[in-house]
């Protein structure tokens, strides 16, 4: 039996709004649990937490409701960020049936289910909160596929920060972000990506879908088969602030 546990504290992340009362932003977390004897094999592994926003500053449904569909995304194995219509509570459901259908389907193959998604506030800055959400599935077969998402909200707005709203100079930031992937990588500088081993579309360095941040840094985070095979892992490249805040679209002042 699945236990639901919320975890309410509170941080303070304040506003920094000129000529404005700075307000405080709540994060509960929401924690969903298989029974303790459960243990993949027997049943579904099921150990989630995930963060959730509560604040007078701004309306949080939609975005709370964009970070549990992120989280359903990952349970549901789709390649899109949110699956519309199927809530938290239904995916864990269509996870526990998959387990079901697989046992009786394959009798006698040792069935594995996992699904851990832990997610966090790993920046709180006074234009941005940045969450992530690491998670490790696993249904069977020669290995598990392992995970990291960004979502980026506006701490003002709420709004969540896509990908294409981060910078205001692109192109700029690229040839930053590709000088400290070389340089992470150590590939030369004449030497294709290709070559190298990576798969960039037409062989020209590109951003990763997860972009995040830290109290000081960008962080880019290439996924297993984003741009290498699985056996080669992720690839996370970090820069701090100082080489790409001009191209940024909102400031990365930290908190007083």
């Amino acid at each position: 039996m699945r236990k639901i546990v919320a975890l309410m504290f509170t941080m303070a992340l304040f506003l920094s709004c000129e000529n404005e009362k700075k307000e405080p932003i709540s994060i509960d977390f929401i924690v969903k649990e298989s029974d303790e004897k459960c243990d993949g094999a027997n049943c579904p592994l099921i150990d989630i937490s995930y963060p959730q926003l509560t604040t007078t500053v701004f309306a949080v449904e939609e975005i709370n409701k964009h970070i549990e569909q992120a989280v359903v995304a990952v349970i549901e194995s789709s390649p899109n960020d949110e699956v519309i219509g199927v809530s938290l509570d239904q995916s864990i459901e269509n996870f526990k049936r998959e387990f079901t259908q697989e046992q009786k389907d394959f009798p006698d193959s040792n069935v594995d289910y996992q699904a851990r998604i832990k997610g966090d506030v790993n920046c709180q800055l006074p234009a941005l909160i940045s969450i992530e959400l690491n998670s490790f599935m696993y249904k069977g077969g020669a290995h598990g596929y392992t995970s990291t998402k960004y979502i980026n909200i506006n701490s003002k707005t709420g709004e969540v920060i896509t990908n294409d709203l981060l910078f205001k100079d692109e192109e700029g930031f690229k040839k930053v972000a590709e000088k400290a992937f070389r340089k992470h990588e150590k590939v030369a500088d004449d030497i294709l990506l290709e070559d190298a081993g990576y798969w960039f579309k037409d062989n020209v360095f590109q951003l990763p879908e997860n972009i995040g941040f830290s109290e000081t840094e960008v962080i880019l985070f290439y996924n297993p088969y984003e741009i290498t095979p699985y056996s080669e892992g992720p690839v996370e490249v970090i820069i701090p602030f100082s080489q790409v805040k001009k191209y940024i679209s909102f400031s990365l002042t930290p908190k007083a």
